[in-house]
């Protein structure tokens, strides 16, 4: 997604915003920090 909004700007194709790629940053990293929590209280077992 990032790619996309990186290549709108670069190219002056389409609609460039930079909060659109603040936002889908942010959101990356919380997805990752919850998906490391999650994994950490609730362990795979293996079966």
């Amino acid at each position: 997604m990032i790619f996309f909004e990186l290549l709108q700007g670069i190219t002056n194709l389409g609609f460039f915003d930079i909060d659109d790629i603040i936002l889908n940053g942010i959101g990356g990293i919380l997805g990752i920090v919850f998906m490391t929590l999650f994994l950490q209280i609730f362990p795979n077992k293996g079966g």
